[in-house]
């Protein structure tokens, strides 16, 4: 998926973050080198340190934030409170634990454009659409691929181009178009 931001203007950084596992082949080098048995929400120093990265080895260049199932929470997250950040894509986002804490994190999430996908599972759409709810910024769009989807952002690999993928890459690509020359 790199490659793809790349070419839509990005420099592109994908993290390795505490928690994870193996998926489509690639291994988890962060765990692998300094082992598991993280939270999810402890991955948060790992979104931190790649703000900070972005903004220091290119402070000309806005700030956005792609997250994935766990880590699509964390993004928005961090965007509530680094104004920094100038846009979110977050795939399958969900709150959980503190619901009510969740909210009054992300309705911070005031200034940045913030896309949010799910897969078409009626589960998945009200997930996300609860998350949306609760995102005060006027930039937002939550987007429903008419296919079935998968969970996650993994519906942009090349091979989930037929359930969902094509059109899902349409939209980010309409949003980032959109978004990013408003930054």
């Amino acid at each position: 998926m790199a490659p793809e931001f790349v070419k839509l203007g990005f420099v592109a950084l994908a993290v390795d973050q505490r928690v994870g596992g193996t998926l489509f082949g690639a291994g988890n080098d962060t765990i692998r080198v300094n082992g598991g048995g993280y939270f999810y929400d402890e991955a948060m120093p790992d979104v931190e340190a790649a703000i900070l990265w972005a903004k220091t080895q290119h402070p000309n260049l806005p700030v956005w934030l792609v997250g994935s199932s766990y880590s699509a929470m964390l993004v928005l997250q961090a965007a509530a409170v680094h104004p920094e950040v100038q846009g979110v894509l977050s795939f399958s986002p969900t709150l959980s634990g503190d619901k009510d804490l969740m909210v009054e994190k992300l309705g911070k999430l005031d200034k940045s454009a913030v896309f949010i996908s799910s897969a078409k599972a009626s589960s998945e759409v009200e997930a996300a659409k609860e998350v949306f709810e609760a995102i005060k910024s006027p930039n937002k769009i939550q987007v429903v691929p008419s296919l079935m989807g998968v969970h996650g952002a993994s519906i942009l690999r090349p091979e989930r181009a037929e359930i969902g993928g094509t059109e899902v890459w349409e939209a980010v690509r309409k949003f980032i178009s959109k978004h990013l020359t408003e930054q």
